[in-house]
C-alpha cells in the first residue's frame, strides 16, 4: 500500500480510516478541505489580470487576493517590473510580472475592497500616444 500525502496537508495515513463516517463522505470532506486551503507557498500566486486601456493607455491590474487585507499587501514596482506578495498567516505568495513600458511611478494608485486588488498605473509621458496636428502653410 501507498501512502500518499496531499501537499496542502499533513494528514496522518490512520486518519483514513475514520470509521465514523463512510468512505464517500471522507473523500468528499477532504476534497474540500483541500480545495479551501491556502494557497501553497510554492504555488504561482494570486490570480491575477493585467490590460492596457486603449483611450488613456494606462495599465491596469486586478488580482484576487481573497481572505487578506490591505496590510497582508505589499506592491512594488521597479522600473517595468511589478511585484504583488501576499502574506497570509505564514503563509507568503508572490507574482512577478514584467510590463510591455515603464509607467509612471509617482502616478500609480492601488486600492483594495472586498478581496479584489485593483492597480491604475499611468503610461509615463515617454510612452503616450500623442496625435499631432499638422498646421497647413500655404
Amino acid at each position: 500500500m501507498v501512502w500518499r500525502t496531499h501537499p496542502w496537508t499533513a494528514k496522518h495515513p490512520l486518519s483514513l480510516l475514520d470509521t465514523g463516517r463512510d468512505p464517500f463522505d471522507r473523500w468528499f470532506g477532504e476534497t474540500l478541505d483541500r480545495w479551501f486551503q491556502p494557497m501553497p507557498a510554492n504555488s504561482s500566486g494570486p490570480a491575477i489580470d493585467l490590460w492596457r486601456e486603449e483611450a488613456s493607455g494606462d495599465f491596469l491590474l486586478e488580482a484576487e487576493v481573497p481572505g487578506t487585507s490591505p496590510e497582508d499587501l505589499e506592491l512594488k514596482l521597479e522600473g517595468r517590473d511589478l511585484l504583488l506578495r501576499v502574506r497570509r498567516e505564514d503563509v507568503t505568495t508572490e507574482r512577478r510580472l514584467r510590463l510591455p513600458a515603464a509607467p509612471d511611478a509617482e502616478a500609480v494608485e492601488a486600492s483594495w475592497k472586498d478581496g479584489l486588488l485593483t492597480v491604475r498605473m499611468p503610461a509615463a509621458a515617454a510612452d503616450r500616444t500623442r496625435t499631432i496636428e499638422i498646421q497647413h502653410r500655404g
